[in-house]
């Protein structure tokens, strides 16, 4: 019993501390699917300003490229351990949650950025919420490897997998992340032509046919 409670733990440990990255869902806005990085001092999203961000759950806090996020007015990087907000997970619907804490994007003045990432209660115009929706890192590159390995086709966000090729295909999500459908058709691996000769004669044979036909009937009409 405690043997498999330790193995329980540590697969815990391992699923919360993927890294991923964030991207806003609010359906029919400016910010759908804008990816949520840091400045360096807080969350932001639309616009320049930001730097490439990626994210992970440690023991119930937020790290944004290595460093932790306070939830609270606003969400502020910090700089020392423990000094993130806890209780930080991520639900089944791959989506970010914060105790007490409603994800909104804050019209910003004069920034290069256009929306800081604050709360409900701390923005006072043009505040727009939205579900944070985490995008694992290694989810594709783990599916491509078991599609090669096991020389099947697999479908991931990013495309077709087989074990000889990846076909590309733009995905988006549709309303409140609840679906996704494709915005393109996979290509089709190129196939070894082959020689024309007998088709060809085939198709040439049917039409002779089909014009030795006609001239019976034609032949048949001026009798009648």
């Amino acid at each position: 019993m405690k043997f498999s409670a330790v193995l329980l733990a540590s697969a815990a440990a391992l699923v919360s501390a993927k890294k991923f990255t964030i991207v806003a869902i609010r359906s029919g806005s400016d910010i759908q699917n804008s990816p949520v990085v840091s400045d360096g001092k807080k969350l932001v999203l639309g616009g320049d300003g930001g730097i490439p961000t990626t994210y992970e759950v440690k023991d119930g806090v937020l790290y944004a490229n290595d460093k932790p996020v306070q939830f609270g007015n606003g969400a502020t990087i910090e700089d020392g351990e423990g000094q993130g907000t806890d209780g930080v997970t991520v639900d089944g619907q791959d989506h970010l949650y914060v105790p007490n804490y409603t994800f909104t994007a804050c019209a910003a003045q004069g920034r290069a950025y256009k929306y800081t990432v604050t709360s409900s209660e701390d923005c006072n115009q043009g505040a727009t919420p939205f579900a944070a929706r985490v995008i694992y890192q290694d989810e594709d590159s783990k599916t491509e490897s078991a599609a090669a390995a096991g020389n099947g086709t697999v479908v991931t966000k990013t495309g077709v997998v087989t074990a000889q090729s990846t076909a590309l295909v733009t995905i988006t999500s549709c309303e409140d992340d609840k679906c996704h459908k494709p915005t393109g058709e996979p290509s089709q691996p190129a196939q070894a032509t082959e020689p024309t000769t007998g088709p060809a004669q085939a198709n040439g044979a049917a039409a002779f046919g089909v014009s030795v036909a006609a001239a019976g009937v034609a032949a048949a009409a001026l009798l009648i």
